[in-house]
């Protein structure tokens, strides 16, 4: 891969420096990946191995991206979101795991070794991915929503969400 060295910095940093929210980060990435994956898959190859490891990225962002904007309370049909955060998180977040655990083994065998070290850390990227989809949904049925507090001069205010926080201290 041949990279302008004026923009190397930029797409190799390792730098958090984007705020507190996490979907500008899940944004970028889109933006990364779409230009990147098919160079890394013309000039890798396009082998088995490479596209899964591809897709599977792919997948990691568009769950990380779900979770992100239900908890914003996000979903509105607005070309920003899609129909999956309208259904259940949980569900939509383990049936991303269950594809990677269903295709792994078809690709790992053909890996070369470092690859495979990227496919054992993408499973486990699908497994918290998974379980922050289940704790999400088991804060949506208990009745929460996300709930954004500040600390002022006179106090603690609610600023947004937490009906039934309020509910629950009054």
């Amino acid at each position: 891969m041949i990279v302008e060295r004026s923009k190397l910095v930029g797409l190799t940093q390792l730098a958090d420096n984007r705020g507190t929210a996490s979907l500008p980060i899940l944004q970028d990435m889109q933006l990364w990946w779409k230009e990147w994956g098919p160079r890394i898959a013309r000039d890798v190859g396009y082998q088995g191995w490479v596209l899964f490891l591809l897709d599977g990225h792919e997948k990691l962002i568009e769950g990380a991206t779900l979770v992100s904007r239900i908890i914003r309370g996000k979903p509105k049909w607005d070309g920003q979101g899609s129909e999956r955060e309208w259904g259940n998180v949980e569900s939509q977040t383990t049936a991303d795991l269950r594809w990677f655990e269903r295709h792994v083994d078809s690709v790992k065998r053909d890996a070369p070794e470092w690859a495979q070290f990227l496919l054992t850390a993408q499973y486990g990227a699908f497994c918290t991915l998974a379980r922050l989809g289940r704790e999400l949904r088991g804060v949506q049925e208990a009745g929460y929503s996300t709930v954004v507090l500040e600390q002022r001069d006179m106090g603690i205010n609610c600023t947004q969400g937490g009906d039934r926080f309020l509910e629950e201290v009054a």
